[in-house]
């Protein structure tokens, strides 16, 4: 049936320690219904003591939910029920590198986390699965509450950059520590790779793989220390429409040397 009666939670693992549980934290209704959310995809800030940003693609509020680790609290970004010309159901979601907002073309992927001030920054790039177009928000603005809480749509509309279009919808990505965001286009079973220094253009947009037969929905990535990209395909269309075959190969892990983190 549809009783839910677990409510939602976040789980740290420490995967050294055979995935020995080191934090559970169960969000307040308010934040994160029970029963009425979509907790979907999640990027860790490791900016001041360790945010956690996650997209909430539930029909009826969806947003992007943060989580402090240092203040163990969690507030909602949400946008719903506001007049704004950008889809709301954010799905896609990556963390950009560290840079300088003062300094124009400021490049410092190698920024210290932990020494980290107000004069850096990072953006949270995000996409609906309803939409083709490509966002970001300032990661100092998630993190703080009081902006969540007090925002009006014209506040969201100003912090919110628009970059424009993708040629399909995307599940999966992930921005590496040298600025360059890899997501799947799911109408085109392929993969993009954008340098996030250039412009938002069809031509800086460059496919790096496309097959027919093994990337259909991509729906999961991230990096090894090694500089490999691992791709997680998994069919969810098939799944969705009940057409999924057990005698097919639906779930795959693909994987590719990019030199980056």
């Amino acid at each position: 049936n549809n009783h839910v009666t677990c409510p939602p939670k976040l789980l740290l693992l420490d995967l050294k320690r055979n995935g020995s549980i080191v934090l559970r934290y169960e969000f307040p209704q308010q934040v994160v219904p029970i029963g009425n959310n979509y907790l979907n995809k999640i990027v860790i800030d490791d900016a001041f003591g360790g945010f956690a940003y996650i997209t909430d693609n539930s029909g009826s509020d969806p947003g992007i939910v943060v989580f402090s680790r240092r203040l163990h609290q969690s507030w909602k970004f949400s946008i719903n029920g506001t007049e704004l010309t950008f889809s709301i159901h954010i799905d896609a979601i990556a963390l950009g590198p560290y840079y300088n907002p003062n300094v124009q073309n400021d490049i410092d992927p190698q920024v210290d986390p932990l020494l980290a001030n107000q004069n850096y920054e990072r953006n949270v790039y995000y996409s609906p699965l309803s939409s083709y177009h490509l966002y970001s928000l300032p990661a100092s603005l998630l993190r703080d509450p009081e902006y969540v809480a007090k925002a009006t749509p014209r506040d969201i509309l100003e912090a919110v950059t628009d970059y424009g279009r993708k040629s399909s919808q995307t599940d999966g990505m992930i921005m590496d520590n040298q600025g360059e965001l890899y997501y799947g286009l799911l109408g085109d079973h392929s993969i993009a790779r954008w340098d996030s220094y250039k412009p938002f253009t069809p031509k800086n947009q460059i496919i790096i793989a496309r097959d027919r037969i093994h990337i259909q929905w991509v729906d999961g990535m991230g990096f090894d220390h090694e500089g490999y990209l691992y791709v997680v395909v998994n069919r969810l269309h098939n799944f969705v429409a009940g057409r999924m075959r057990p005698d097919e190969t639906n779930f795959r892990i693909l994987r590719a040397k990019t030199n980056a983190l």
